[in-house]
């Protein structure tokens, strides 16, 4: 009988912990820190993805973004280890393309050098209180 009870016990504790792990993850939905989800992709030009790619985006106030670029050119904004997504407001973005382990070999940008520094960067983005999709399709070297 006792086993019973304590199988009882057991499914309503585990009935109660599922509810409550429900509960935190529809909290946990809505950033509770105000960002707001960030993710697009990044090509050349010509529409080749630029893999490996880091991207730093500069927002108000002097704080930094990143992001990295995957096999795909897609990239997904971090506003901290804990949190995806940037806060609203106005962003100028840095592309620094991926360095190859090869220290024989030189690779040819891809991207123009304007795109590689924040004060020469014509990128901008801004985000609101919506998640945003953002493409960023950058000039060739010389252009």
């Amino acid at each position: 009988m006792d086993h019973v009870v304590f199988a009882s016990v057991s499914r309503n504790s585990g009935l109660s912990f599922c509810f409550a792990l429900g509960a935190l993850l529809a909290i946990g939905c809505g950033s509770s820190d105000g960002t707001v989800p960030v993710e697009g992709t990044v090509q050349t030009a010509a529409g080749a993805p630029l893999v490996g790619s880091s991207l730093i985006f500069y927002g108000p106030a002097g704080k930094t973004y990143t992001a990295g670029s995957d096999a795909t050119g897609k990239f997904s904004v971090k506003a901290s280890a804990e949190s995806v997504g940037l806060p609203p407001g106005s962003y100028k973005v840095v592309v620094q393309e991926a360095i190859s382990d090869d220290i024989d070999s030189r690779p040819q940008p891809k991207i123009h050098r304007k795109y590689k520094s924040e004060g020469e960067t014509p990128l901008t983005v801004d985000v609101s209180a919506e998640p945003a999709t953002i493409e960023l399709k950058l000039d060739p070297p010389g252009k």
